[in-house]
């Protein structure tokens, strides 16, 4: 809550949260709809955007699409993993993509400056992008626009 009143006294206007490893307590769903927050893009558990009891909106994620999983290279285990190819990963976000797509679900990746910043991954990423956006009935917008939007009939969860 400390970050979120410096962000606010910077003028900054957060409007969701994603917990470290999307790990979180019990309690900081109520104290994200107290102070405001309309999102959280922090569980794992369905493939379909839906509102916790207290309003927030859930969008789930999943550790395939985050580019740290594919990525992450440390000292400590680095003699025993690969770096993967960029163009190994656009083809797992794109099957993932199509797959999800198909069942009209939603499909929320999470980059990292550190990990994609990479000039070929920044390619892929754009090369990836471009695939997305080809796709007509394919809704490309934020995660705070998304959960805003007032039309939305999401179901109740949680």
């Amino acid at each position: 809550m400390r970050s979120l009143h410096i962000l606010r006294e910077l003028d900054a206007q957060p409007s969701g949260d994603r917990s470290r490893s999307w790990d979180f307590s019990d309690s900081i769903l109520d104290l994200w709809a107290e102070h405001g927050l309309l999102y959280s893009p922090n569980l794992m558990d369905d493939i379909r955007p839906n509102r916790h009891a207290n309003g927030v909106v859930e969008l789930p994620v999943q550790w395939v699409l985050d580019d740290a999983s594919h990525f992450w290279f440390e000292g400590r285990t680095c003699w025993n993993k690969k770096i993967p190819m960029s163009s190994r990963v656009r083809e797992l976000w794109q099957s993932e993509f199509l797959a999800l797509s198909r069942l009209g679900a939603l499909f929320l990746f999470t980059v990292h400056p550190q990990f994609i910043g990479r000039p070929s991954r920044l390619a892929m990423l754009d090369d990836f992008l471009a695939l997305v956006t080809s796709h007509e009935d394919v809704w490309l917008t934020s995660a705070a626009h998304f959960a805003s939007a007032t039309d939305l009939e999401l179901p109740k969860g949680f």
